[in-house]
């Protein structure tokens, strides 16, 4: 009894400093599921004629198609007890990647996504962005993702994020500019 007893103790620091993903589906194994915009499994991509190949070969994670003349996004509600929370974006993209390089699709940013209730806000041409909508203060705050100078690969993006509000509801927002190819997300972690 007394082993199983110190066996107890010595377990619960270590479940207690795990870190936990706030976001539902982060490693996109359910598909869409808890996702919501313009996110593609990877069965989507298959060819319906199997001695035609694939325009895309996607074996994990979630693609974001790029549209040709609109910002594309993926979104997912989330709570946290935690006011300070760290980011990582795990992704690739396809070997015709590319963002538009035109200006216009860089500003009034809140409007081109369908958030009417952000203040208006640029950014810099040829990136993406992660935003958070931290409903409990009536705030958001994006970060800029530069997109990547080639196409092989797997890209890591990490961040610190800090200031929120413990039990309000929150919204992470997946925003891509318009532009040519697939944003493969592999993971989305947002941890305390």
């Amino acid at each position: 009894m007394k082993t199983l007893v110190l066996a107890c103790f010595l377990f619960i620091p270590f479940v207690a400093l795990r870190a936990e993903n706030c976001i539902q589906n982060g490693d996109f194994a359910g598909g869409t599921d808890h996702w919501y915009g313009d996110g593609k499994t990877p069965s989507e991509f298959a060819s319906p004629d199997p001695l035609t190949p694939a325009k895309y070969s996607i074996t994990q994670g979630l693609a974001v198609p790029l549209k040709t003349m609109a910002w594309s996004k993926l979104t997912q509600n989330f709570e946290t007890n935690a006011t300070d929370l760290s980011i990582t974006i795990t992704y690739s993209v396809t070997s015709d990647f590319s963002f538009s390089d035109k200006a216009s699709y860089y500003t009034n940013i809140s409007s081109q996504i369908g958030q009417k209730n952000f203040s208006p806000f640029s950014i810099d041409k040829n990136h993406w962005l992660a935003i958070f909508c931290d409903k409990g203060k009536n705030v958001f705050t994006y970060y800029p993702i530069e997109a990547p100078d080639k196409t092989e690969g797997t890209f890591t993006f990490t961040n610190k994020l800090g200031g929120f509000i413990p039990h309000q509801d929150k919204t992470i927002i997946l925003a891509f500019p318009p532009g040519n190819g697939l944003v493969i997300l592999q993971s989305v972690v947002v941890s305390n």
